[in-house]
């Protein structure tokens, strides 16, 4: 081969076995170009969903390009992975779901992970009002958004995640009174994040329950717009008997409320933490 070996571990997957999914696609029909295929090729563009991309076979690889927008609307999520080995990478996922008009119950994630020993690379995820407008997504729609990110499967790796409610927009601060709650839950076990980014949700930004999860760099700014904010930038539940971050930061701008924790930890995990305060 020309191209040279590859790295051990590593597969080519020839465009044969590859769905390109295009602007105007839907998640019905992305989840029926993907059957049989071994992976999903994002093409720059906004992709407006009612439905979710289902991703159910074992080692299949969804890479976007230019980073695709996943507009999750109708209380859906736009990402579902349940199967074991997938990568994703190169996404940005959007809250669309109408916090007016919409679902009165709460949303399903934005990206539900609940395959084991996976890889998401590059993964951001979204939520506020903005002016531009989908078929489903009214310009300046208020939208809610209750979990941006839920990890439940064992052993995932998560590299560049950022998971943000906007604290400024173009719709005269809008995303102030949309909805978003948590950024990442994660209930899955031995789950690494590596960089992660969670910012300006209304209740606790991170909720960790799976054992023996470990995050490298945490970044966190808190919803300085808030009054009435009284959780946590980071929150590992008490029962949790193993748990590591290194490097983790929380903090808030200008004259914020009283903030005593930004960062909670059961006594048996270890911490290398800065920011607002760990306990």
């Amino acid at each position: 081969d020309a191209r040279g070996p590859l790295p051990t571990g590593e597969v080519r997957i020839p465009m044969a076995d590859v769905f390109v999914a295009r602007a105007g696609d839907d998640a019905a029909s992305i989840n029926a170009g993907i059957v049989g295929k071994r992976a999903l090729l994002l093409t720059p563009a906004v992709y407006s969903l009612t439905g979710s991309i289902s991703i159910s076979s074992a080692g299949f690889v969804v890479l976007g390009l230019g980073f695709p927008t996943l507009v999750a609307t109708a209380g859906r999520s736009a990402l579902r992975v349940t199967a074991d080995a997938v990568r994703v990478s190169g996404v940005l996922l959007e809250a669309g779901t109408s916090l007016d008009h919409g679902p009165t119950g709460p949303t399903e994630p934005l990206l539900r992970w609940v395959g084991s020993g996976g890889v998401g690379n590059d993964v951001f995820t979204r939520s506020g009002a903005f002016r531009y407008a989908t078929e489903h997504k009214p310009s300046c729609e208020r939208t809610r958004a209750d979990v941006h990110v839920a990890i439940e499967g064992d052993g995932v790796t998560l590299d560049n995640t950022w998971a943000w409610h906007a604290d400024h927009d173009d719709c005269d601060g809008r995303s102030d009174t949309s909805l978003a709650l948590h950024g990442l839950v994660v209930t899955g076990a031995d789950v690494v994040a590596i960089g992660l980014q969670v910012e300006h949700q209304m209740e606790d930004l991170v909720v960790w329950s799976g054992e023996r999860g470990q995050v490298y760099m945490f970044q966190s700014e808190l919803p300085y717009k808030y009054a009435s904010f009284k959780a946590l930038g980071y929150h590992v539940l008490a029962g949790v008997k193993e748990h590591t971050v290194l490097g983790g930061g929380v903090y808030g701008i200008g004259n914020m409320y009283p903030i005593p924790v930004g960062i909670k930890l059961p006594a048996t995990a270890a911490s290398t933490a800065g920011g607002a305060g760990v306990e």
